[in-house]
């Protein structure tokens, strides 16, 4: 673990809706630039893709909960 990043930290997400659509906005108290360097900042910027794949297949008809091919 990189000696810079924190022991411990606070995760604030928020989401809005505006217009019909959703913003999430993720807050983290780690340094932008720590993130960086260990790697992280990509992991962060993938969570949202993450978490709209997840919803599509939790929320998927019946007779199509298997995966495409």
């Amino acid at each position: 673990m990189d000696a810079d990043w924190p022991r411990e930290m606070i995760v604030t997400v928020r989401f809005d809706e505006q217009d019909g659509k959703t913003t999430l906005t993720l807050h983290q108290t780690v340094l932008e630039a720590v993130a960086k360097r260990t790697g992280a900042h990509p992991r962060w910027l993938q969570m949202p893709d993450r978490l709209v794949e997840h919803l599509a297949l939790r929320h998927r008809p019946l007779g199509t909960l298997t995966e495409p091919h």
